[in-house]
């Protein structure tokens, strides 16, 4: 299982992201993307708003998904989640 969060330096709400995962689980492990450099992968996971949590499983298919800037239960939820069976 790995998360990929799609970001933008710019972006107020990936800042508020951040701050957020760092009081649910220190021990997250996940992946930073930032669209403006690397415009190739944003577009393969079909990213229109930031920021934008994915999460894949093994094989990189896509097994979940969060749109914008998400309050601390459901980031909880998503990055606490088991890959599905």
């Amino acid at each position: 299982m790995k998360i990929v969060i799609f970001i933008a330096n710019w972006s107020a709400n990936c800042e508020t992201l951040f701050t957020r995962l760092d009081t649910i689980n220190r021990n997250v492990d996940y992946d930073v993307i930032d669209v403006m450099k690397n415009t190739k992968l944003a577009m393969k996971h079909n990213i229109r708003v930031l920021p934008t949590c994915v999460k894949l499983d093994n094989e990189e298919l896509e097994v979940g998904r969060l749109i914008g800037l998400k309050g601390v239960e459901v980031l909880t939820d998503f990055f606490n989640q088991e890959e599905p069976a």
